[in-house]
């Protein structure tokens, strides 16, 4: 989880890539995308494309060497969104999602470069269609059926269904902020079985409910008194006591509420002192 929160806190890595037609003596395509799909060829191992990432990310050079990778790709580069840029005579530029990556073959670099270029092949398929620019939910149906995932598209909507509910019943039974109920649901597997998810969560939900109490009891000394500390004013103060509750809600989506009790608190109390700065001082 902590791991999971850590890259999550990082901007995409952009793979810079090309996309071709599927060359006529490529046979191994997956036939649910045969006549739809296209090749996709990006730099890999992935430090190749770091001074392009440099470039991009101008500013944050440090961060294109922690999202390189150069001993994996598959799992993550699938799925992965595909952008393009549309450039026109009169300088306006678009840059839109044209689709997504469905699938690697290995054995496609081999046949097309015989292994003397660092590429990574990837299949490609468009996006689905839109309607005035609008995704529909057929289109998004039909779209997954194609790709043969419709099955696990459905039953993802009823999961996400039974969270969502479980998120209010989570607030009303157990007298939490949305935040907490957010950040537990987040963390556990969720069923079609909203009673379910609610027992699931249950454990972690008063957990972090007496975490929150003893960091906001601790905040309440602390604060005041690292604000004073920084030179803030009687107002100023009051205005960030005033929102104590938000930035402890904000907090909470930053912790991981697997974690012991007295972690999750010694976490919010560093993390609202740290938001304070930015919120309160400004």
């Amino acid at each position: 989880m902590k791991l999971l929160q850590s890259v999550t806190s990082y901007p995409p890595y952009p793979y810079f890539a090309i996309l071709t037609p599927i060359p006529p003596n490529i046979s191994d395509v997956p036939p649910n995308i045969a006549n739809i799909a296209r090749v996709l060829f990006t730099l890999f191992p992935a430090s190749l494309d770091e001074g392009l990432c440099n470039f991009i990310l101008l500013g944050s050079q440090n961060l294109c060497s922690l999202l390189s990778s150069n001993t994996s790709y598959n799992e993550m580069l699938v799925g992965a969104p595909v952008f393009s840029a549309y450039s026109c005579a009169s300088g306006c530029k678009r840059v839109g999602l044209v689709g997504f990556i469905y699938s690697l073959n290995e054995n496609l670099l081999q046949q097309l470069t015989g292994d003397k270029f660092p590429l990574a092949p990837l299949f490609f398929v468009p996006r689905p269609s839109t309607v005035d620019g609008e995704y529909t939910d057929q289109a998004v149906e039909e779209y997954a059926n194609m790709l043969g995932v419709g099955d696990i598209l459905s039953l993802s909507k009823k999961y996400e269904t039974g969270a969502e509910s479980a998120i209010g019943i989570i607030m009303t039974k157990y007298g939490v902020s949305k935040a907490i109920a957010d950040a537990v649901i987040n963390y556990i597997l969720w069923s079609e079985d909203v009673d379910e998810i609610v027992k699931e969560a249950e454990p972690y939900v008063l957990k972090v409910k007496k975490a929150v109490e003893v960091a906001k009891n601790k905040l309440q000394t602390l604060l005041p008194e690292y604000l004073r500390g920084l030179g803030a004013p009687r107002g100023m103060i009051e205005y960030c006591m005033g929102i104590l509750d938000s930035l402890i809600d904000d907090c909470i989506y930053e912790v991981d509420v697997s974690d012991s009790e007295s972690d999750i608190a010694s976490d919010l109390v560093s993390c609202v002192i740290e938001k304070a700065q930015s919120q309160c001082l400004s």
